[in-house]
């Protein structure tokens, strides 16, 4: 201030008040001026006076972030893209290729005549048309692309009905002189000299008046139980005697049958009308009895 004066007081002194004396004296002080001026303005507005193009430059510098932005997200994809490309590149590489055959068909030494019998060899692996499968099997063969199962006879597809015991073991709770061969401790038997791992054994029971039996808990679920029973090879015993099978559904009798200890095994289905229990019980033999090849209908 004390400048601007003095400015002033030297302009009203001098004689000389032309525009180019008055640039000379008032210049100064408008410089002086300036940054007291520039405090009085609000901050943005300041900044536009003194730094008239500063908003280009900051304009510029977002500019410059965003194609940054845009130019790492572009890196990223394409790493992601060339990643994809060595996958595709490493699976063709591994891909196998078949080599497709129309053959013949025989079955147990008798030509049979049938169309599409084909088969693929991939790598020396021989894979057959479902058409040879359908002629050798004599049922109808499905395949559920959205289970990735293969269905194979006259059921409903995307339908399974059937259950081997050793995926339901836990039916069979408790018994009496019964081994159950799907517990962890018991190893196998065998019937007419082949090994079973899956089933149960009754035991003597010639002795007992209760006999042999075992308790299943069929919770109402399943139609019919099928299975083959046959006497076990059983060093330790010399008994080859016949027994009674008798069927009880819930507690009552349903049916019963004779089990021949000579043959090597029967097969059998039993009707369980979706009974809540089943009983199946052993008499008047000495000799010990398996039971495989169990499967449950529901």
């Amino acid at each position: 201030m004390i400048v601007v004066g003095m400015l002033g007081y030297k302009f009203y002194k001098s004689e000389d008040r032309n525009f180019s004396k008055t640039v000379e004296i008032f210049l100064p002080m408008f410089v002086a001026l300036a940054p007291i001026l520039l405090t009085i303005l609000p901050t943005e507005k300041a900044i536009e006076v003194a730094f008239p193009d500063v908003e280009k430059y900051i304009n510029r510098a977002d500019d410059l972030e965003k194609e940054n932005k845009e130019l790492s997200e572009n890196i990223v994809n394409l790493q992601k893209e060339s990643t994809k490309m060595k996958n595709k590149n490493k699976l063709l590489g591994e891909k196998k290729y078949a080599e497709i055959s129309d053959t013949e068909l025989v079955v147990d030494g008798l030509m049979v005549k049938a169309k599409n019998n084909l088969v693929a060899n991939v790598d020396g692996d021989h894979y057959y048309h479902e058409n040879i499968l359908k002629n050798v099997t004599g049922k109808e063969i499905q395949y559920d692309d959205d289970q990735n199962k293969i269905f194979i006879g006259n059921q409903e597809i995307n339908k399974i009905n059937k259950i081997k015991f050793e995926d339901v073991k836990k039916l069979l709770y408790s018994g009496k002189n019964e081994i159950n061969y799907e517990e962890e401790e018991n190893d196998s038997f065998l019937v007419a000299g082949k090994e079973q791992k899956h089933g149960f054994v009754l035991t003597n029971s010639k002795y007992s008046r209760e006999g042999s039996y075992g308790l299943f808990n069929l919770d109402r679920k399943y139609s019919k139980i099928e299975f083959d029973v046959g006497k076990v090879d059983d060093s330790n015993s010399s008994y080859i005697e016949d027994a009674k099978m008798k069927i009880f559904l819930d507690n009552e009798l349903s049916e019963e049958h004779k089990i021949s200890a000579e043959l090597a095994d029967t097969h059998f289905e039993i009707p369980v009308n979706n009974a809540k229990s089943l009983k199946i019980l052993l008499t008047d033999s000495g000799s010990n009895f398996g039971f495989y090849n169990i499967v449950l209908t529901k």
